[in-house]
């Protein structure tokens, strides 16, 4: 048979040239390099400082205000009136204003304003009928919690989103898909 020498040539390695153990080390430091410069601009899991989280919460409140008064303003002006519009332009607000408060914990503060422009993308969608154009504002607002640079404020949005897609979904399909 000549099973037996072909094993013997396809068993045993071929000694590597020194140029192409070259390019192997050249293609690992390009690809350690890449990963560091990556690593770079994640953020480094430390809560940043309280005079730039200020200024950034304060710039999300005064959005999710805005959100709060354009969704009363559409709900009243679409025709009909839409008071899961008005109802969720009122709580937007309310949001704001929690958020808004000095006395809460920071963590809080910033989980609460986070809600707000997320329950803003959920009314849109609703307002719309669920045209899915209205989806890409929650990926605008996602773009906007990550300014806190805090896991526990971007987790608090996935479970705002599964939840209210989830219940949504099974209660009235047609205003989410």
């Amino acid at each position: 048979m000549h099973s037996a020498p072909l094993l013997i040539i396809f068993s045993s390695e071929a000694p590597m040239s020194t140029t192409v153990r070259l390019s192997l080390v050249q293609s690992r430091s390009l690809i350690e390099g890449i990963v560091r410069k990556v690593a770079e601009l994640l953020p480094e899991g430390r809560p940043i400082p309280g005079e730039i989280w200020n200024r950034r919460h304060a710039g999300i409140v005064k959005l999710v205000y805005l959100h709060a008064i354009g969704l009363l303003g559409a709900s009243i002006l679409i025709g009909e009136l839409h008071l899961e519009g008005v109802v969720g332009s009122l709580i937007i607000g309310l949001l704001a204003a929690i958020a808004d408060r000095p006395w809460n914990h920071r963590r809080l503060r910033a989980c609460l304003a986070s809600v707000g422009p997320l329950a803003s993308s959920a009314v849109m969608v609703h307002l719309s009928g669920g045209v899915i154009e209205m989806h890409f504002h929650l990926f605008v607002a996602l773009a906007v919690i990550a300014f806190y640079q805090d896991w526990v404020v971007f987790l608090v949005a996935i479970v705002f989103v599964l939840l209210e897609h989830g219940v949504t979904g099974v209660v009235y399909s047609t205003a989410v898909y």
